[in-house]
Formats: structure tokens, sequence, C-alpha cells
């Protein structure tokens, strides 16, 4: 055989060797979980949302312990570690906007584990106001009260409860859920916080909680009270039951507490169980009056004046009474606001 030949099949051989030993080198690699003589193990899972449909959740970070290694999970929601050596541990999840979740993996079958996760997304604070209402009332009653009002959205709708916790009150009080605003909602008086004055409550912090039907709780928010407002807006005309036209022009004297604000007026039927038949809202602090833009029918009737500033907070003057009856000349002045 001529030397060319032989170092051909020479090149031939060796060829074919390193092509067989590449195909096999894997199940003999020690590091590959594949190889059943390895001494290593792989772990692996998907991470989906538990509202339905389950999407895959993207950029979850994973943690394997006791070997503290760390993954994220791809945009399938799917994750893998390799080269772990073979004992217990726990994996632990987590990303913002969901609530952690973890498992203990105990033991691992044919050097391979899989989990599936699914998490459960933290209620969102969409709004959240408490403030202070003044009721001035006759003769010289003052009644005060402590409102609180939040909007909630959870993608899971998984809520079981809603409460706030103040510590410097040390109190703790559910909130009750308003069907047709679709919020979460209380009013308490003083005695309800043990107080007796709303300055009580001023700055000190209202902390919000959500409670889900698994039993976690989770802290979603706070807000406080800014202010109470002791002054009170001053009716003018009409009063005591003074007969006016079915758009009666209501008057007030001017008013400045010295903080930004703003007037409501509203307008209830004089009966036991009043009914607000018109509202105006957003007036102009330096507004005086303010011209019912409907026609009221003929009855009795109370308005009232709100100071609201720009927390929420308020105050209501005293009611003052009106007639309307068929024919009955309107006020002078003709402008809705001043």
């Amino acid at each position: 055989m001529s030397k060319s030949c032989k170092q051909f099949l020479f090149i031939l051989i060796s060829f074919t060797f390193i092509v067989f030993y590449q195909c096999n080198a894997p199940r003999n690699n020690p590091l590959d979980p594949k190889n059943p003589d390895s001494r290593y193990v792989f772990l692996s899972g998907d991470i989906k949302t538990l509202s339905l449909p389950s999407e895959p959740i993207s950029g979850v970070t994973v943690l394997w312990r006791p070997e503290s290694k760390t993954v994220e999970t791809d945009g399938n929601g799917h994750f893998s570690f390799t080269g772990l050596l073979p004992q217990p541990g726990r994996l632990l999840v987590s990303k913002d906007g969901y609530l952690p979740d973890s498992v203990f993996v105990e033991k691992f079958d044919a050097n391979h584990a899989a989990e599936q996760f699914y998490l459960n997304a933290k209620p969102v604070l969409d709004s959240l106001a408490v403030y202070s209402i003044v009721l001035n009332r006759y003769p010289a009653l003052i009644t005060s009260r402590i409102v609180l009002k939040c909007k909630i959205t959870d993608r899971d709708n998984d809520i079981d409860s809603v409460y706030i916790q103040n510590n410097y009150l040390n109190i703790k009080k559910y909130l009750l859920f308003n069907v047709n605003e679709r919020l979460y909602e209380k009013t308490w008086n003083l005695y309800d916080l043990n107080i007796r004055s709303a300055d009580e409550v001023v700055g000190h912090d209202f902390d919000l909680f959500v409670k889900d039907r698994f039993g976690h709780t989770i802290f979603v928010g706070r807000d406080n009270v800014r202010r109470v407002i002791h002054q009170e807006v001053k009716f003018k005309s009409p009063s005591s039951y003074q007969s006016v036209s079915a758009t009666p022009r209501l008057e007030w004297y001017r008013f400045d507490p010295g903080f930004p604000f703003q007037f409501d007026v509203q307008v209830y039927t004089d009966e036991i169980s009043p009914e607000k038949i018109w509202e105006k809202r957003n007036i102009f602090a330096d507004s005086t009056a303010v011209t019912v833009d409907i026609s009221l029918p003929d009855n009795d009737y109370f308005w009232v004046i709100w100071c609201v500033d720009e927390f929420h907070n308020r105050s209501r003057s005293k009611p003052a009474t009106f007639t309307v009856r068929s024919g009955t000349l309107s006020h002078a002045g003709t402008a809705s606001i001043k």
C-alpha cells in the first residue's frame, strides 16, 4: 500500500472515531444531566399567572437554595437549572407586582425535577383619600366625621376584605364595599375612633391592607387627614322659607379660610328623609352666588354650601330653607356663578 493511501486511511479512521466520540460524548460527560451516570441533576419549570386564562410570566427571578443559584424565566415563562448537586432544596420565585412563592423539592427522578407556579398578582391601589367632614347644625352644634374611600384593582379577583390600621389611634377597622361606586369606604364618628376632636387624627397615617382568600395580607398604601376645616360658610339668601322662583339664585357671604378650596352647593327636599334634588360642584372660591339651572317643582327645600379643600376635607354650612310656589318671581340677577 502506498504511503499516500496509508495516510488517507489513517485520516478516515481518525475522522470516524472523532465523529463517533462526539455523538456519544454528552452521555459520557459528567455535567450532562441526561447522562444516567452523572452525579449532577437539572431542575426546570414554568411560571404563569393565577388569573385565567393563565399566561406565561417572563422576567421572574427564580432562586435555588441551598446553592443560591439564580435564573430568570424567558418569554415563555420557562426556567431551568443545570449542574445541580442531587440534594433537597427550595425554589423561591419573585417578581414585582406578584406575591412571592416557593416550593420544597425533596428528590429528583431520573436526575430531573419539574415544577409549575401560578403567581398571584398583588392588588393595585388606584386611589385613596382620608378626609374630615365638619357639619354645622342649629343652634350651634358641630359634628365631625372621618371618611376613607379607596379603589382597588385585583386581577385575580380574590379580595376577601380590606381594612385600615392606625397605630397612633391603636385601631383596626374594616371597610365596606360600595357596589354602586365600585370602591371600599367607611365613615367614622369621633366615638368610633375613641377621640374627642377630629384634630387628633391630623397627620397620623391610616395604613391600608388587603386580605385575599388564600390568607395573604398585603399592604397597599397609606394616607392621612391633612386638615379639619372649622371655618363655616354663612348663607345669605334665600332662607326662612322665603318664596322663590323655580330656578332660585342662592347667595352667601364672601368666604376666605386661608387655603385653596372650592364650593359645592346642594339643594334637598325639606322632609324627614331629605332627597338631594340638585348639586353644583367645583364652584370658584371667589364666588358668592349660584343659580339653580333646573326647574324645581313646587315644594319646600333647604340648601347648604360646602367648603372643600384640595385634600377632600370639607365643612358644611347650616341649612337654609326656601319655598317654591308657581308664579313666584325670580330673584334679581341671572348669572349662574359669580
